[in-house]
């Protein structure tokens, strides 16, 4: 029997972790930072629909590389996040991080979802001449949509301070914010999946609930 068609979630790991008498936890379990707590909200409501989708959670690990986020880890001390250019890309090398990242993303899937801010958009090693399996959305800024200007199967939605200021959530956590929102969206009209990374279709309109009802709530 074929494989579910699956929504792959590339996010990074964060600062913040669970600490349990040094026992190991599921990476989706280790981080409890802002972005991923949001994050995973959406996931775990995605995953309780009967949507006929899976979602592939990677994280994106300055300790580890990219890891499934069911990957049994132990707490460490590292990120990306304020490094020097040279220092991240000696590290990504190390862990083989662009290579993993870009098998990845090749794959075949229904939807991508890209949460990397600049520091783990470098590790990761992607710009405009990545290949994608299927349409995919970025969250960033100007910079962002500038990396990947011309590449047509990708979609960058804006997730600056004007954003932070519309959904009320602070700069830290935001992409993990649009894209559990976003998710919990699908999880109730998963045809909106085929939809969502059209350049005409407006994301955070869907997802600004002070101007709708939420999906499968209007009458």
């Amino acid at each position: 029997m074929p494989d579910s068609p699956s929504i792959l979630v590339l996010t990074s790991c964060t600062s913040l972790k669970a600490a349990r008498n040094g026992s190991q936890l599921p990476a989706q379990e280790l981080y409890v930072g802002e972005q991923h707590r949001r994050l995973m909200r959406g996931i775990t409501r995605f995953r309780a629909g009967s949507t006929g989708f899976k979602i592939d959670l990677r994280i994106l690990s300055a300790g580890y590389g990219l890891v499934d986020g069911m990957r049994e880890l132990s707490s460490y001390d590292s990120s990306f996040a304020g490094l020097r250019k040279s220092e991240i890309e000696r590290r990504a090398d190390e862990l083989n991080i662009p290579g993993d990242v870009a098998r990845t993303l090749a794959k075949p899937s229904a939807l991508a979802l890209l949460l990397l801010g600049d520091d783990y958009m470098r590790a990761a090693g992607i710009d405009g001449h990545v290949a994608f399996g299927g349409p995919a959305i970025a969250f960033g800024g100007t910079q962002l949509a500038q990396r990947f200007e011309g590449v047509e199967t990708l979609k960058v939605v804006a997730a600056g301070k004007n954003q932070a200021r519309q959904f009320s959530c602070g700069l830290v956590g935001l992409k993990g914010e649009l894209a559990g929102r976003l998710l919990e969206h699908l999880a109730v009209r998963p045809d909106l999946i085929h939809m969502v990374s059209r350049p005409e279709f407006d994301v955070l309109d869907l997802l600004d609930l002070t101007s709708q009802q939420p999906l499968g709530l209007v009458a």
